[in-house]
């Protein structure tokens, strides 16, 4: 579950201009709204691409890169979507573990003051390989 919370506050923060309210629905109502732009813009490309002038080609050229953006920000949220899909899917498996650890050095370049650090570490669902760590302030 922490997961689901995790690729949610990644869509979120990354496409909350784009939506007034954010809820698990807004995957679909993001997709279908970068759609209609991308269709809109993939129509404005066929016009002017039948305007054979320098005019016509820089129509085309600005319309085309708006229409490549629009699908990449529509794959993005795919793909976040169908991450969310599936550890929704997946109900309450163990998907990592999370340990903290804390050291301490002593630092010869400050004299040997002793400094503490503290990190988070995930591993795989096995446990048998760390993923990821953080640091922890």
């Amino acid at each position: 579950m922490d997961s689901l919370t995790y690729f949610f506050d990644v869509f979120k923060s990354e496409f909350e201009d784009a939506l007034p309210e954010i809820d698990e629905n807004s995957y679909d109502k993001l997709i279908e709204n970068y759609d209609v732009n991308y269709k809109g813009y993939d129509s404005l490309v066929g016009v002017y691409e039948k305007i054979n002038d320098s005019y016509g080609r820089n129509k085309v050229l600005e319309f085309s890169e708006q229409r490549d953006t629009y699908k990449a920000y529509r794959d993005k949220v795919v793909g976040l979507k169908n991450r969310f899909d599936y550890f929704m899917d997946m109900g309450s498996n163990t998907l990592a573990y999370k340990f903290k650890g804390t050291y301490s050095l002593k630092n010869p370049l400050l004299n040997n003051l002793v400094q503490t650090h503290e990190k988070l570490y995930f591993t795989n669902a096995e446990g048998t390989k760390f993923i990821k760590t953080e640091e922890l302030e």
